[in-house]
């Protein structure tokens, strides 16, 4: 039953958004202190093309992003940096696995049954959703020490409260996903509480 839900979910996105497809990366809440902790795995090196940009000014641009939301003279520190193909860096990194081709085909066998039309542009959104789940980025988290009232304008409601030092700051990880070929932010967000330790590559 939960995969017929899934199923209509993913074809309903499919006729909808055929070519309106985005990254956002969701805060994620904890209800404690919690560290995933991911070193062990060993990521393999992609080649860059020529024209890419560099891990370092991956991390620079991050570096300025989240400079830019704090106002108590914090310094951000630790900054963490993996350079992955879309659709691998979003399951590995943020448990938010995608469809694959089969699957993909899959969903396109069972729309009919549930009364949904295949898009005439089916395969050609297919086409463009590979190319999107192959396109480098580089995945950025940062420490951050936030002050409470530079977390309340981003964090949304939570039953537990954030995870304070000293009594006065904040304990978050920003986290940015950046295009390598372009430098563009491409998705942003930010943890509480939880920490992540990226793979080493």
């Amino acid at each position: 039953m939960k995969k017929k839900y899934i199923i209509l979910i993913l074809a309903a996105l499919i006729v909808v958004s055929s070519f309106g497809i985005i990254i956002k990366i969701h805060p994620k809440v904890s209800r404690s202190s919690e560290v995933i902790d991911l070193s062990s795995i060993k990521l393999p090196e992609y080649p860059l093309p020529k024209g890419y940009i560099t891990k370092q000014q991956a991390i620079d641009i991050a570096m300025r992003a989240t400079k830019g939301n704090l106002h108590h003279g914090q310094v951000p520190k630790n900054p963490q940096c993996v350079l992955l193909p879309r659709g691998i860096g979003e399951k590995i990194l943020y448990g938010n696995p995608q469809p694959s081709k089969d699957e993909l085909d899959e969903i396109k066998k069972e729309m009919p049954k549930y009364g949904l039309k295949i898009p005439p542009d089916y395969e050609e959104y297919k086409k463009r959703y590979e190319e999107y789940q192959e396109r480098l980025l580089y995945f950025v988290i940062i420490d951050v020490n936030r002050a409470p009232d530079e977390v309340t304008m981003i964090l949304p409601p939570r039953l537990q409260p954030p995870k304070l030092i000293d009594g006065k700051w904040l304990t978050t990880q920003d986290t940015y996903a950046i295009d390598a070929a372009t430098g563009k932010i491409v998705g942003h967000g930010y943890y509480g509480i939880v920490k992540h330790i990226y793979p080493r590559q």
